[in-house]
């Protein structure tokens, strides 16, 4: 009796824990530093994300190192704006973020001179996430209405994820009855 008890309140204990992670499932994070052109930190810099489909934007200001972070920005294609007092600003646009994804913008301000400002355009997706230990992927429209779904199941898709493997959900809870009846 004690030990289903005790497996019981695990059980509930480790669906606890996990709602935190799930709510992040569905949001992606930015972060990153502001340097000066000597590579120190730029204490005080404001980073704003604007979302350029719904023009909502959030702020963060660096700490002292120079260090911020944005989490849980919906995600979207996003207009990243830096500045910093003494500093031109400088404006980076069309910055796509996916779902999961934890991307690292870094800004090196340069000295402002008269009302000056840096825009970089679109850098192209980033090759490898250091931020991500765990697989993930995007479906685009196109790919969802091209490819065949068996029994027309919509969470089939999750398949074609690399790693992701379907369980026998009979065997999953033959397992759980046979550790209960112990």
């Amino acid at each position: 009796m004690f030990s289903r008890c005790a497996f019981s309140i695990s059980v509930v204990a480790l669906w606890a824990a996990l709602l935190p992670a799930q709510s992040q499932v569905s949001s992606a994070d930015l972060k990153g530093s502001v340097t000066d052109p000597s590579g120190a930190g730029i204490p005080n810099a404001t980073v704003t994300a604007t979302s350029q489909s719904t023009n909502q934007s959030r702020s963060a200001t660096t700490d002292m190192q120079g260090n911020y972070r944005l989490a849980l920005l919906p995600p979207d294609i996003y207009e990243i704006r830096t500045e910093a007092r003494g500093f031109a600003t400088q404006v980076r646009r069309d910055m796509a973020f996916t779902v999961g994804e934890t991307a690292v913008v870094n800004s090196s301000m340069t000295v402002a001179g008269l009302a000056t400002t840096v825009e970089v355009v679109n850098e192209g997706p980033a090759i490898l996430e250091p931020e991500r230990t765990h697989q993930a992927n995007t479906l685009i429209r196109q790919s969802i209405e091209n490819l065949p779904i068996n029994g027309r199941n919509f969470l089939s898709f999750t398949l074609l994820t690399a790693g992701v493997v379907e369980e026998n959900p009979a065997l999953t809870v033959a397992a759980v009855r046979a550790f209960l009846a112990r």
